[in-house]
């Protein structure tokens, strides 16, 4: 059985649009920012507030995981520079200092060693890549 009764065009209006924010709460839709306001009233201004010093606090936070990663990029760099400089070294001086279990001399063959440089070097490639997108997002932000 349906009640029926008499409103206004306001409370029509109201009526309507809560309606219209309830099925889209059933329906899991996004809410407009005009249906946020209706919804939170005077808390609106609050909301709005709230709302912006989220998105700065991000933007902050994004620029700064920016940096760290531009300094562990620059240091991993380093340390597999230095890697490899020392496995040239071994191959030039044909002393093998590094050792493989699968072999009867227990010494890494050389060209296990220039796999291993290939290898590093294009994990450094990768890396500066890396570090070239993090400079041109940080210069777009």
């Amino acid at each position: 059985m349906r009640e029926s009764f008499k409103v206004n065009e306001q409370e029509y209006a109201v009526l309507s649009k809560l309606k219209r924010i309830q099925q889209k709460f059933q329906n899991k839709e996004i809410l407009t920012d005009e249906e946020y306001q209706f919804i939170l009233g005077p808390e609106a201004s609050t909301f709005k507030t709230a709302k912006l010093r989220e998105t700065t606090l991000s933007k902050e936070n994004m620029e700064y995981q920016r940096k760290v990663q531009l300094r562990r990029n620059e240091m991993q760099i380093k340390q597999m520079e230095r890697e490899t400089e020392f496995k040239f070294e071994q191959i030039n001086k044909l002393e093998l200092v590094e050792y493989h279990e699968g072999f009867v001399s227990k010494q890494k063959p050389v060209y296990f060693l220039e796999n291993e440089i290939d290898t590093i070097n294009e994990k450094i490639i990768e890396i500066q890549e890396q570090n070239e997108n993090i400079h041109k997002e940080m210069n777009n932000a």
